[in-house]
């Protein structure tokens, strides 16, 4: 969002600022534009629009250089200070569906400049919650003045009503998954790291972990099931002690933040490392006493895992021993009350002068602190063992909700941010056999991928020392859990199809809560508030388009993980160097919902526009993108369904919808009698697909109400679309299409069954006629002898070819002529059951339809369209220029459908 769009250069403070910064540099000296800058701060600070115990704000102004400020008039700070205002908010207010609110009220009111004095403050708050459809609290009143930003949040929040899905949330994180296993191949990566790092093959730099994911994935799902069932596993979470997220806060003030200092000293490197030794020692020492003394809440892993996340008291535990041990009193009285004194001189090894020294990055431990930290770990293997002699001994840490540990949150006095302390920390005990099985673990959604998993070219860690990084863990299986793991499974029953209520079974296990909760309306705006994401990462509406068409996401390292850390996409793939990354957005009805939703009201052809602006895609891939979207489009109306746009309709409501704008032919003179057009078609997204389509792969596609896209110039047709033959009343409700993280194997008669009830929409998509193009009757023809490799039996089906650009229009002249079906036929099982058409009066209903559509002016009011459509594809000369192409822009102007 680009000034002076984004909300934050609409405060009153910023707006003061910016008038100042536009006038000549040769009216004010560069020493009064910093002395605005401070005072633009201190302004943002009293009134608590920044948080100033996370950020030294006082050197800001005087860091800008002389070039910043004579070039970029100061703007440059204003980037540091809007990111921090949003963090602020986000700190503040959980619900992302209240900042259009909160910002509409900061940037029309100018709280910070009448104070308490906003007249008839419960109904401005009312009419703006309104003006968003945000619902609220119809009892609800102004309950006293406000003072300062966070007490306008508190109004805010207050005014929408606790948030019902709060303790659901908790629920859904203790309810166990069916299948224990899930969490096994993260467990067998931790040793795998570990051992690579004790062998030097192959050569990883620490055990340091991140899990890596899209938010609601299940990261912090997945530490519990790694602590469950696998390792013994200390807890950290740096959610601040206010935040009203799930999992709690714990062990948070023991990092740092801004000018509040944590317990764990950061005064600089060699202290933080010295520290997090102890920290360590503090939390082995309280397991080995649980389970040397047969405390139950030790006995095992997983009870060991539920009384951290339901008792305060091992946390309280671990940090009474970490203040006591560096407490030098009662040190020295412990010693005198202990002559043998050993674990009362752990604070006094650690201190001694040159015991724990970070320089030149690496950690340098003294042979007495060696001893020592081998002398713990020794405890640990042998209290477990003693349960268990064949034991394999691991112990793991684990920091969820890490951004605090990131390069912003750098302390002063250090030279490197807490993250890299930490893999210092880990990498000194494994490869210093100090601790042989200790690994770290990391999850943090909002934080940067660069933060805790660089490019190696950003990592001068990993390239002084010859090392690689540990791979991140992304493979989180909880995708279709519900689906997967139902209980009855789910089949191919189209009863609930186009409703939240069936959307809610797909993708992230998180929807189905709503509904099974009773917060069924609750799901969409959630949804669709996480999808927008926040405000600070500059997302547009545009990348609604990305859920819906299924554009190419082949972005810059930056954009992807920019798309990770808000609006919901999916790590699909990291290389070993860290440095490519590929996201998308795999098929998720309830995502899509929320994406429709978005771009209500909206002109999608104005952000397909601003879409190609950023994405440099050729001419065939253009013209099938909008051609995707001219699918949809028509849909928009007939495929509401209570509110959402499902599209769950007659295959007759396509193509009406499409003989309504464009200039469409049929190779029947009879189609309107065509059974096919009674048939059912779920088709409200597209995703991209490099396999065959077949009969189990229609039936997804089906189920989830989408249609596939294929590479560009594949041979025969671009997109399918399923068609349910609705009026063969065939019953599939006994074929499971899951089992577990499988798709199931399909025996083949259900297969044959199911092949019964589908049949296909086939697209080819040009944007001119070409001397590669045949004719009319022939590029049908090629389609459907595809067929073969989707469905088993001949039948009938729809070809659609459509030529978006202008010139000499394929069948000009002659209505297009019957489709030889015998040669079909002849690639189709059973082919000698189908009659070939024979004319008459009479539609055969076992021939295939051939549509002919072009993107011309019809007198139906598409001109502007068409100009539109022109500017998005310079076609290449018809009379043979080949593939010499120019990209043009294309311009925003009204669609008139």
């Amino acid at each position: 969002m680009a000034e002076p769009d984004d909300p934050f250069y609409q405060l009153g403070p910023v707006r003061d600022y910016l008038m100042f910064v536009a006038e000549p540099l040769r009216i004010m000296t560069l020493d009064q534009r910093r002395r605005k800058l401070m005072k633009l701060v201190d302004e943002l600070s009293r009134f608590g629009y920044l948080n100033v115990s996370n950020r030294a704000y006082n050197s800001l102004p005087l860091s800008l250089s002389v070039k910043e400020l004579e070039h970029d008039h100061g703007r440059s700070a204003l980037d540091t200070l809007k990111r921090d205002f949003y963090i602020n908010l986000e700190d503040l207010c959980s619900q992302a569906e209240l900042y259009p609110c909160i910002l509409r009220f900061l940037t029309s009111q100018f709280p910070e400049r009448q104070r308490n004095q906003v007249e008839n403050l419960t109904a401005v708050i009312l009419n703006i919650f309104q003006v968003y459809d945000v619902e609220i609290n119809p009892d609800w009143q102004a309950y006293g003045p406000y003072n300062n930003f966070k007490d306008i949040v508190a109004l805010f929040v207050d005014a929408h009503g606790p948030r019902r899905m709060h303790h659901e949330l908790e629920q859904l994180f203790r309810r166990p998954y069916n299948d224990p296993s899930s969490s096994q191949h993260l467990f067998d990566h931790i040793k795998n790291t570990i051992q690579g790092i004790s062998d030097g093959s192959p050569r990883i730099y620490s055990p340091c972990i991140p899990i890596i994911q899209g938010s609601m994935y299940g990261k912090s799902r997945l530490i519990k099931d790694l602590a469950s069932h696998h390792v013994y596993l200390s807890y950290m979470c740096l959610r601040k002690e206010s935040s009203l997220g799930y999992p709690r806060a714990r062990f948070s003030h023991s990092i740092g933040r801004g000018n509040t200092s944590g317990y764990l000293e950061s005064k600089n490197d060699s202290t933080f490392a010295r520290d997090v030794l102890l920290f360590l020692i503090c939390t082995l020492e309280a397991i080995v006493k649980g389970v040397e003394d047969n405390n139950d809440d030790y006995a095992t892993e997983e009870r060991f895992w539920t009384f951290q996340e339901t008792s305060p008291v091992f946390e309280q535990t671990v940090e009474r021993s970490f203040v006591d041990k560096k407490d030098s009193k009662k040190n020295v009285e412990m010693s005198f009350a202990d002559n043998q004194g050993s674990e009362n001189d752990i604070w006094k090894i650690l201190s001694s002068p040159s015991a724990v020294s970070s320089k030149y990055d690496i950690l340098q431990l003294s042979e007495e602190v060696k001893n020592l930290l081998r002398s713990e770990w020794a405890k640990y293997c042998l209290a477990l063992r003693r349960k268990d002699k064949d034991k394999e001994v691991y112990f793991v840490l684990a920091i969820d909700e890490a951004s605090p540990l990131s390069i912003q949150n750098k302390p002063h006095g250090m030279s490197e941010p807490y993250y890299q302390i930490l893999r210092s920390v880990a990498r000194c005990l494994v490869s210093e056999d100090l601790w042989g099985g200790f690994a770290i673990v990391i999850a943090d959604t909002p934080g940067r991928i660069s933060d805790f998993s660089p490019p190696y070219e950003n990592d001068r860690f990993l390239k002084k020392f010859s090392a690689i990084g540990a791979k991140p863990w992304y493979r989180i299986p909880t995708y279709d859990v519900n689906v997967r793991w139902s209980e009855p499974p789910l089949t191919l029953d189209f009863s609930e199809i186009g409703t939240l209520r069936f959307y809610a079974k797909f993708g992230r296990p998180i929807w189905k809560l709503y509904v099974d909760s009773g917060n069924e309306d609750e799901l969409l705006p959630d949804a669709t508030a996480k999808l927008r994401g926040r405000d600070y990462d500059k997302l547009s509406k545009y990348n609604a388009l990305f859920v819906i068409y299924a554009p190419s996401m082949d972005s810059d390292y930056r954009t992807a993980s920019s798309f990770l850390q808000s609006p919901m996409a999916t790590l699909l793939w990291m290389s070993d160097q860290h440095d490519v990354l590929k996201v998308g957005y795999p098929s998720e009805p309830i995502l899509v919902m929320a994406a429709h939703k978005i771009l209500e009201g909206e002109n999608d052809l104005d952000l397909i526009s601003h879409l190609l602006r950023e994405k440099s895609l050729s001419p065939g891939a253009t013209g099938e993108f909008v051609a995707r979207w001219m699918l949809l489009d028509v849909l928009k109306t007939v495929g509401l369904r209570d509110g959402i746009q499902s599209n769950y309709c007659r295959v007759r409501d396509l193509f009406n919808g499409l003989s309504e704008k464009y200039l469409l032919t049929c190779s029947s003179g009879h189609a309107d009698e065509h059974q096919l057009l009674n048939e059912r078609i779920h088709l409200n997204h597209w995703v991209s697909d490099r396999r065959i389509c077949t009969v189990p792969t229609l039936a997804y596609g089906f189920l989830r109400g989408h249609g596939f896209c294929f590479s560009f110039n594949q041979e025969g047709f671009d997109l399918v679309i399923p068609i349910y033959l609705e009026s063969k009343q065939v019953d599939l409700t006994n074929i499971r299409l899951f089992d577990g993280y499988e798709n199931m194997s399909w025996e083949r008669e259900d297969i044959y069954l199911a092949d019964e009830a589908f049949s296909v929409i086939l697209i080819q998509v040009r944007n001119n006629q070409n001397s590669r193009d045949n004719h009319y009757v022939g590029r049908h023809e090629k389609m459907g002898s595809l067929i073969k490799h989707m469905l088993a039996r001949a039948k009938p089906y729809i070809s659609l070819y459509m030529q978006l650009g202008e010139g000499r229009p394929i069948g000009l002249g002659e209505r297009p002529r019957n489709i030889d079906r015998a040669n079909v036929a002849a690639n189709q099982e059973h082919g000698g059951a189908i009659r070939l058409q024979g004319g008459g009066e009479v539609v055969d209903q076992g021939a295939p339809l051939a549509y002919d559509l072009r993107v011309t002016d019809n007198n139906k009011n598409n001109k502007q369209f068409i100009k539109q459509l022109q500017q998005v594809i310079h076609l290449p000369n018809v009379n043979g220029l080949g593939d010499n192409f120019e990209k043009i822009q294309l311009d925003s102007c009204s669609f008139i459908a």
